[in-house]
Formats: structure tokens, C-alpha cells, sequence
């Protein structure tokens, strides 16, 4: 099973990034950085979760997108000293935090993780010698 993508190029525009700063990006560069966003998410939920995922809720595809976002505009470049711009900084390291509440339990994200299979055993076979009558 391939490892899921947490967001979409949709999902960029829903949670907060603007059409107009991804205009010029091209599309297989947002899918990268989306996939390599939900790899860094699964190497906090690693911790916490069976992998992969099968489904997660909005908070997920937005902290994917908050670093998705960052990968890409720190790629093409941005202004820190900007208003807008410093909230793609200030939203990764928002997004970062959330992942490690997951991994230590205090962040509870709404996700269906995939099912153990349950262990089999291969029990230890006993045998004994004949009684030596003493």
C-alpha cells in the first residue's frame, strides 16, 4: 500500500494559501511537497499510530498544507520581513508543535490508523524422557 497524501492542491487554497502565490508553482512541485509534508506528519505519528493511515480528519490536511506550504514558498522565496509572508513561517512552526502533541498524546486528531494483524504464536512443544524410576 502506497503511503497516503494527507491534503490536496485544493486543500492549499482551503487552509489558508493563496491561489495567487502558487500561480507559478508547478503542479507536480505542490504534489511533491504535499507528500513530503504527510511524510514528516508520519514520522510523528510513527510514534503513536499503526501506518499507514486510512483516514484522518481536516486538522491533518491542515498542518500538511502549513508545511507544504512552507517547503514551497521557502523554495521560491519569500520576505520575512512581510506581514503576510512571516505567517508561512510562523504557521509551520504551528504546524510542527502539533505534531508533537500528537506524538506525545496531547493533540487527539480524528484518524483510522491501519488494522494490526493479530500475532500468531508458535507455542513451545514439551517432551520428556521416559521416567528413570527414581
Amino acid at each position: 500500500m502506497a503511503d497516503p497524501i494527507y491534503a490536496t492542491q485544493a486543500d492549499l487554497a482551503r487552509f489558508g494559501v493563496m491561489a495567487s502565490a502558487t500561480q507559478n508553482v508547478p503542479s507536480a512541485t505542490l504534489d511533491a511537497a504535499l507528500s513530503g509534508a504527510s511524510r514528516v506528519l508520519d514520522g510523528y505519528f510513527r510514534a503513536r499510530f499503526s501506518l499507514p493511515l486510512t483516514s484522518w480528519d481536516d486538522s491533518v490536511r491542515r498542518m500538511t498544507c502549513w508545511i507544504a506550504a512552507y517547503d514551497v514558498m521557502t523554495a521560491r522565496g519569500y520576505s520575512q520581513d512581510s506581514g503576510r509572508d512571516i505567517q508561512i513561517q510562523e504557521r509551520y512552526n504551528a504546524a510542527i508543535a502539533w505534531a508533537e502533541g500528537v506524538e506525545r498524546q496531547r493533540v487527539h486528531p480524528n484518524v483510522t490508523q491501519t488494522a494490526v494483524a493479530a500475532p500468531s504464536y508458535q507455542f513451545p512443544q514439551i517432551s520428556t524422557a521416559p521416567k528413570r524410576g527414581w
